[in-house]
């Protein structure tokens, strides 16, 4: 198999040489986006209180000509034990009409796991995606995508990559990730998508999600996922699967009111944090480059979790630069 991988790429990087023999001048653009809050909550008697640096994105954006897109991403955030830390988030290129109904990316690039639910779901910087928050994968990996649309209301996206994430790298058995992704959008207001992915060895992890979502312009928007990781980290029988609804009502053109409830479960209580996720809150578009957002998140715990419970009361900010 290994073997069969390492021809493909090979030829794949030929071809690539030979269709960038076209050039053109370039247009660069540089940007950014921080994510920062206040919170007071925790544990019952246990409050703590705070403002918080999360998040900070710098990001570099070249167009060689109309076929390639180079992009830099750099992400400060925060360690396990708090430190804010400096790591390379993506850096790819983007090549578009290579291949007839294709965009290819090659790179270190975010990967189509939960990068559909987590556009709907529309509010990053109050609370991450489902499967982003539980791990059930990684938001960018070393490798290549291919996005093909056959026609307007199918996109097809294949995947190889290393695996590891973009914290580390390849592991010392050569371990690649390949991932199928389909999105439907058999009507306006509708969109679908279905995902799978499996490590090549290495235990059989394997994700698979499903998403549906119904949006009514400047009205509102409703979406529902369901997701499976099955022996995570290589371990057999680590078994994860959850649940996660959201929506969001559009009351004015800079007010959006939205709420969300999650629900995760290991086999036999092996994760150790299972239990349900609820976030009420509301968003006010003070500019467009600026988002503010007081919500409060609530979670409880189940199974072995069962005593676990936080109430969390935030204001959360972002900007763009």
């Amino acid at each position: 198999m290994k073997k069969v991988v390492s021809i493909i790429i090979l030829v794949f990087g030929a071809y690539l040489l030979f269709s960038m023999s076209a050039h053109a001048e370039g247009k660069a653009k540089l940007g950014g986006k921080v994510y920062f809050d206040w919170n007071y909550g925790g544990v019952k008697d246990q409050e703590t209180s705070g403002f918080e640096l999360r998040r900070f994105y710098l990001t570099h954006k070249y167009q060689l000509n109309k076929k390639y897109q180079t992009r830099v991403t750099y992400d400060v955030g925060r360690t396990a034990d708090q430190r804010l830390v400096a790591y390379l988030k993506y850096g790819y290129i983007t090549m578009k009409k290579v291949l007839p109904m294709t965009k290819l990316t090659l790179g270190l690039h975010g990967l189509k796991q939960f990068s559909i639910q987590e556009k709907a779901w529309g509010y990053r910087y109050v609370f991450k995606s489902f499967q982003d928050n539980n791990k059930f994968g990684t938001s960018a990996d070393l490798g290549f995508t291919a996005e093909i649309a056959p026609m307007d209301m199918v996109k097809i996206y294949l995947t190889l990559v290393n695996g590891e994430g973009y914290k580390l790298p390849q592991d010392a058995k050569g371990t690649y990730k390949s991932a199928f992704g389909l999105q439907l959008k058999p009507m306006d207001p509708v969109k679908l998508y279905f995902y799978f992915d499996r490590k090549m060895s290495g235990g059989g992890e394997i994700s698979i999600a499903t998403f549906a979502s119904y949006t009514m312009k400047k009205v509102f928007k409703i979406a529902a996922e369901y997701n499976i990781h099955n022996n995570k980290s290589g371990t057999k029988d680590n078994n994860l699967t959850g649940m996660s609804f959201y929506f969001t009502y559009f009351a004015t053109k800079k007010i959006d009111v939205f709420g969300r409830y999650d629900a995760l479960s290991s086999k036999d209580d092996w994760n150790g944090s299972d239990g349900s996720t609820i976030i009420a809150g509301l968003q006010y578009k003070a500019h467009s480059k600026f988002l503010i957002s007081p919500n409060v998140q609530f979670f409880k715990g189940s199974g072995a979790n069962s005593a676990a419970k936080t109430s969390n009361y935030i204001l959360n900010f972002e900007y763009k630069l």
